[in-house]
C-alpha cells in the first residue's frame, strides 16, 4: 500500500505527456492546430491585437454555423475559387473556411498543400475589414520542420508591423530547431491580405450565401 503514492503519481505524469509534447496543442482553437506563446511586451497596441484576435478564436469556437466554405480548383495565385455547401467538400483540397460576424468577415482560415510543403494561415480582420493578424503554419517534408509565424498589425495605422515572432521545430519531438530556409519558403507561401477586400474569394463572400 505505501507505494500507491508513487504509482498514482506515474500515472499522472505519464498522462499530461500527450498535452506537453508539441507545445501548446492542448490549447488549440478552431482555427489553429498549433499555438505560439503569448507576447511578453505589454505595448498596448500589441495588448489590444491579442485581446481581439482572443474574442474571435472564441467566437470562432462557439459559432460554427457562422462559417462559409470556399475551394480553390486551380493550382495558381489567385486561382479559381468556388462556394460549396460544408466541410466535407474541401478535405485534401486548397481551400479557405471564413467566419462571419454580421455580414462582414473576420476570420479567413485557407490551407493548401504543395509538393514539398503545405501550410495554413489564419487571417485575422477587424470590423473595418483591416488585417489585425496572420497566424501561420507550414510543415515543411525535407527536415520534418514545422514552421509557426505570427505577425500582428497596428489597430490605427494597420499596415504597420508591430509584431513579429517565429518558432520552427521538429514535426514529431517538437524539439526547437533554426528555421534558416524555412523562414524564406514561408515568405514565399503565404500571402499577406492587409484587408478583406483583397482576398482571392471576395466576390463570392460579397454575394453571400
Amino acid at each position: 500500500m505505501r507505494k500507491l503514492p508513487f504509482i498514482f503519481c506515474s500515472l499522472t505524469l505519464l498522462a499530461l505527456i500527450p498535452l506537453t509534447m508539441h507545445g501548446t496543442t492542448a490549447a488549440q482553437t478552431p482555427t489553429q492546430r498549433r499555438t505560439l506563446p503569448k507576447p511578453t511586451q505589454t505595448a498596448p497596441r500589441i495588448v489590444a491585437v491579442e485581446k481581439y484576435t482572443g474574442e474571435l478564436d472564441s467566437y470562432a469556437k462557439l459559432n460554427p454555423q457562422a462559417r462559409r466554405f470556399f475551394v480553390n480548383t486551380a493550382e495558381t495565385q489567385p486561382g479559381n475559387w468556388q462556394e460549396v455547401p460544408n466541410e466535407k467538400e474541401i478535405e485534401n483540397k486548397a481551400s479557405a473556411v471564413v467566419w462571419m460576424k454580421n455580414g462582414k468577415a473576420v476570420i479567413a482560415l485557407l490551407s493548401s498543400q504543395a509538393m514539398e510543403s503545405s501550410q495554413k494561415a489564419t487571417y485575422y480582420f477587424r470590423d473595418n475589414g483591416t488585417l489585425a493578424k496572420i497566424h501561420s503554419e507550414m510543415f515543411i517534408k525535407a527536415g520534418n520542420m514545422e514552421a509557426l509565424r505570427d505577425r500582428s498589425y497596428d489597430p490605427k495605422t494597420f499596415a504597420i508591423l508591430i509584431r513579429d515572432f517565429s518558432r520552427c521545430a521538429d514535426f514529431q519531438t517538437g524539439q526547437q530547431k533554426p528555421c534558416g530556409e524555412a523562414a524564406t519558403l514561408e515568405a514565399k507561401a503565404i500571402p499577406v491580405y492587409m484587408k478583406t477586400t483583397e482576398l482571392p474569394f471576395y466576390a463570392l463572400l460579397k454575394k453571400g450565401r
